[in-house]
């Protein structure tokens, strides 16, 4: 049987909540492996799509349609998706500009670089201002929870507003 590290809100455990993970012999080398960061990506697709669902129709609270798992797939997904689109849509438009004028089209990875920044930085810096702002009135958030929350729902809006860039 598989063990679950749950996250807890309340209480020490640092920014990310308390976990097994982070209680390990090992100290600070148990934070550069890829087993620490594999217990925030511990989803299946259920629960991935249940989470966008809560996000886009709230019909419950959405720490309760988490259920002490919080995780970064989605977010990270997310914000990767909405990146690639806004990549792939401005390059097609700059394309068919070219095209239509008759001149030489380039591609411009700036377009993708500054896309990643900005969606990257929307997703984590926000959410952790966020949670500073709590902690300094004292609640006790987790950085986990907020990041997911704020990935799940204040992301998942962005990948039908860049659908139609597309076309």
């Amino acid at each position: 049987m598989k063990k679950k590290t749950v996250l807890t809100t309340v209480g020490g455990g640092g920014a990310f909540g308390s976990g097994s993970a982070s209680q390990t012999p090992t100290g600070k080398r148990m934070l550069w492996s890829i087993g620490y960061y594999a217990q925030f990506f511990d989803v299946d697709t259920r629960q991935v799509l249940e989470r966008c669902w809560a996000a886009v129709f709230p019909r419950t609270a959405f720490l309760d349609v988490l259920g002490g798992n919080p995780d970064l797939y989605g977010p990270f997904w997310i914000s990767t998706t909405t990146i690639i689109i806004l990549y792939f849509s401005s390059t097609l438009a700059g394309y068919l500009a070219a095209l239509h004028t008759g001149t030489q089209y380039y591609y411009n990875f700036t377009l993708l670089t500054g896309a990643a920044g900005l969606m990257y930085g929307y997703v984590g810096v926000v959410p952790t201002v966020l949670w500073g702002a709590m902690k300094w009135y004292g609640c006790e958030p987790s950085l986990l929870e907020i990041l997911c929350l704020y990935g799940y729902g204040g992301m998942i809006v962005w990948i039908p507003v860049v659908q139609p860039l597309r076309h």
